[in-house]
């Protein structure tokens, strides 16, 4: 009897169960899952194109008063409609955005660091196509003379991608700050240049700290303060990209790699004519650098090797310097607080002074080694010369 209890009671028990999984049609109920995110689309259209991997928006605003431009948008690849500067224009997970020119061509763009255009964004957004369908549908358009795209994505915190940049021949700041302070960005894109022009790239990547790799640099003449503060700040970057010009012009290089604390190693440096500012500050506080580049160069010019390791706290051994003459402010806080520096050899005869190795060797190793022109009369110790405690040898 007893077993026949038990066993009535699991009948009852399993129809329940049953019943639980039914609706009230008495068909089965599927157990619903959790939601997938959204798929990345595919999008065929080969200008600039945003697409939102979570709730996002994207708007076109304008600082100043640069020229004015007429610009479309599509959300479909299909419709598109008049874009109205300023407008906010919100995406789902998974949708995209694309942007062209109006049926006039824009031959102008922004006008300068006062008066330009920049995206302000919100949410996870990767970039993608050509930037030229600002200018033109057909990408046909040159960059214009002047501040094209200066300070287009500055300060957008969350971009994970950057557009392509095809153009070959650059203008006057046209890249200058575009992607300033884009902490999320962790690559960058081509950069096919080989005809630069003054502070085309300067800030470019500043402050970008989740770039680990820098794009190629083809271009062997350089144009004025080219790559000034290129990537500057961007702590996270790992390799730096080859500098193949022979000759080095005013300051193209300053600052550089400024504060990229991971770097290791530099690139060469393989100009034997160099002008002032080039490589001022190009490598300071990048405290993770243990081998520094060749400086060939013979003739110096004015401020042209200031700071530039300056507070390169792994660096234990110096560059050789080759040049035999000093000039105004060339070595001024080369190596200053380059705490585990213990080797140089610096060949100039002319007398060190505070105007032109000021502090130059202060805040190194207690002890170290000095390599002198065997020629050089000199004997000048201190902040402006040789260390106090260091050895000295002539070759």
């Amino acid at each position: 009897m007893k077993r026949v209890f038990n066993l009535l009671v699991s009948i009852i028990l399993l129809a329940g169960f049953s019943a639980c999984n039914k609706d009230n049609s008495g068909n089965q109920q599927q157990v619903p899952e959790s939601p997938n995110p959204a798929p990345v689309p595919t999008v065929n259209y080969k200008g600039l194109t945003f697409i939102s991997s979570g709730k996002s928006t994207v708007c076109l605003a304008k600082v100043g008063a640069p020229d004015e431009i007429t610009l479309e948008y599509s959300t479909d690849e299909s419709h598109w409609n008049p874009y109205t500067i300023g407008e906010k224009i919100a995406l789902a997970d998974g949708t995209f955005l694309l942007f062209r020119a109006g049926e006039q061509k824009n031959l102008k763009f922004s006008k300068d660091s006062r008066n330009y255009y920049h995206f302000e964004i919100t949410g996870p957004i990767s970039a993608q196509g050509s930037i030229m369908s600002l200018l033109d549908r057909d990408f046909s358009t040159t960059l214009p003379e002047r501040c094209a795209f200066c300070s287009l994505f500055k300060g957008c915190t969350s971009l994970l991608s950057a557009p392509e940049l095809p153009a070959t021949t650059l203008a006057l700041y046209c890249y200058m700050r575009m992607f300033e302070g884009c902490s999320a960005l962790t690559s960058a894109p081509k950069l096919p240049a080989t005809t630069l022009a003054l502070f085309c790239y300067k800030s470019m990547f500043e402050g970008c700290s989740a770039l680990t790799s820098a794009p190629e640099l083809p271009a062997t003449t350089l144009a004025d303060a080219c790559y000034a503060v290129m990537f500057s700040e961007c702590t996270g970057l790992k390799s730096a990209p080859e500098l193949p010009a022979k000759v080095a012009t005013v300051d193209c290089y300053n600052s550089m790699f400024y504060g990229c604390s991971a770097l290791t190693s530099a690139p060469k440096l393989p100009a034997t004519k160099i002008d002032k500012y080039c490589y001022k500050r190009m490598f300071e506080k990048c405290t993770g650098l243990t081998d520094a580049p060749k400086l060939p160069a013979t003739s110096l010019a004015y401020f042209c090797y200031s700071n530039m390791f300056e507070g390169c706290t792994s660096l234990t051994s110096a560059p050789e310097l080759p040049a035999t003459e000093l000039v105004d402010a060339c070595y001024n806080l080369m190596f200053k607080d380059c705490s585990k520096l213990q080797y140089v050899k610096a060949l100039f005869t002319t007398k060190p002074s505070e105007d032109t190795t000021k502090e130059w060797l202060s805040g190194v190793a207690p002890s170290g080694t000095f390599i002198k022109n065997k020629n050089a009369t000199w004997n000048v110790t201190g902040a402006h010369g040789i260390p106090e405690g260091w050895k000295v040898e002539t070759e």
